[in-house]
């Protein structure tokens, strides 16, 4: 055993977590995909809410990232609360997307986001992208072009 055995086993389990994050990400659509059969809006957000709670709880405690909300009140805990509205207010947007023009035009949010960013990083960080970056933005948002909304 070398000097180096310890770090070396930090990072494998380090990525080992990692994976096991990236395997629970790929239960995400499949959650989404089977909510939206018979359910729409409140019950499906509730519902949603609800499994994610079961879900992130124990993952919060396991993890050490628990924000315990009877203690005194700090930025961080404001900055919880924050977030949550917003995050609920988007997701019940995002839902209601979803049930008046489809899953597949609706799924093209990710595209946008991914846009934001680049321009983001552009404006904030000063940062300065390839030709490549350029063209495979201009093939994405023609592709996006070409989805249309779900016709009734």
């Amino acid at each position: 055993m070398g000097p180096n055995t310890q770090a070396t086993t930090e990072a494998t389990k380090s990525i080992v977590d990692m994976r096991s994050c990236d395997l629970l990400t790929l239960l995400i659509p499949l959650e989404t995909g089977v909510a939206l059969g018979p359910l729409e809006g409140t019950s499906l957000r509730v519902g949603a809410s609800i499994i994610g709670c079961f879900v992130t709880f124990p993952l919060a405690i396991l993890s050490n990232q628990f924000v315990n909300p009877f203690v005194s009140r700090t930025s961080a805990h404001y900055a919880v609360v924050l977030s949550s509205i917003i995050h609920g207010i988007v997701y019940a947007t995002y839902i209601w997307l979803v049930t008046k023009v489809g899953v597949v035009f609706s799924a093209q949010v990710s595209y946008v986001v991914t846009l934001a960013g680049v321009l983001l990083s552009m404006g904030i960080l000063d940062e300065v992208h390839s030709k490549f970056i350029w063209m495979s933005l201009i093939c994405m948002i023609l592709g996006m072009a070409l989805v249309k909304p779900r016709s009734h």
